[in-house]
């Protein structure tokens, strides 16, 4: 698609590559594709992946050279990719292309949103939000923290990515996402914390937008700080 193509440039280039669509295009789990330009007879594939169990793979059976279990790393699981012919013959290339460019453009909304302190403050957020690094996300990933009222005060100084684990105000920052992703998976709200260098902080994913608008972005954004604007230090 037209918003991820840039990221994609210069993947012809590569002998080999690997692709998920169970990540981003909706596939059932699971479903990944191994394209590689070295196939050839097959015999490099066969060496890194073949185990020979000959009570599966005979050598005195009709056409044993066109037998491609021993070549992967599935197996008999290679009908997992019959659920990537069903979803590509269902939405097409444009259908494929669509999901892409949502969820990146969902991706980038959302941290535009999280970065734009007036627009907090007209939908009622009372913490703040720090994006990672503060800059857009490259692809669909968003790092970032968020700072309750009671802590308003660590955003001075220097950034939190920069501190080292044993810092003061790492350590600070570093308790609130596990707090309130705790209150979120208790209210059913959901929630996802990463760990990116030596902070804890959330990490939203938009591994697959089908359903999902900008509205749920501003949900989203309310209930983080829904749970996380009551937030004290013990």
């Amino acid at each position: 698609g037209g918003a991820a193509r840039a990221l994609s440039r210069g993947m012809g280039l590569a002998d080999s590559l690997s692709w998920n669509p169970h990540k981003m295009m909706g596939a059932p789990l699971q479903c990944s594709v191994f394209l590689t330009r070295r196939l050839g007879d097959g015999t490099g594939l066969r060496e890194m992946n073949g185990c020979q169990a000959t009570y599966c793979f005979q050598e005195d059976k009709n056409f044993p050279e066109e037998d491609m279990g021993d070549m992967t790393l599935h197996c008999s699981r290679r009908a997992d990719s019959f659920k990537l012919w069903l979803l590509w013959k269902a939405v097409g290339d444009a259908g494929m292309a669509h999901r892409v460019d949502s969820a990146v453009e969902l991706s980038r909304s959302f941290t535009a949103l999280i970065m734009d302190k007036a627009r907090l403050k007209d939908i009622g957020i009372q913490g703040s939000f720090v994006v990672w690094r503060n800059q857009a996300p490259f692809y669909c990933n968003v790092c970032f923290y968020y700072v309750p009222p009671a802590l308003a005060g660590l955003e001075g100084g220097a950034p939190f990515w920069e501190l080292g684990k044993e810092d003061e105000r790492a350590r600070r920052i570093s308790r609130v996402a596990p707090y309130i992703k705790n209150r979120m998976q208790r209210s059913g709200a959901g929630g996802m914390m990463g760990f990116c260098g030596q902070h804890n902080h959330f990490r939203l994913v938009i591994a697959s937008p089908i359903g999902l608008s900008e509205d749920d972005m501003i949900r989203l954004v309310r209930d983080i700080d829904a749970e996380g604007k009551g937030y004290t230090e013990q």
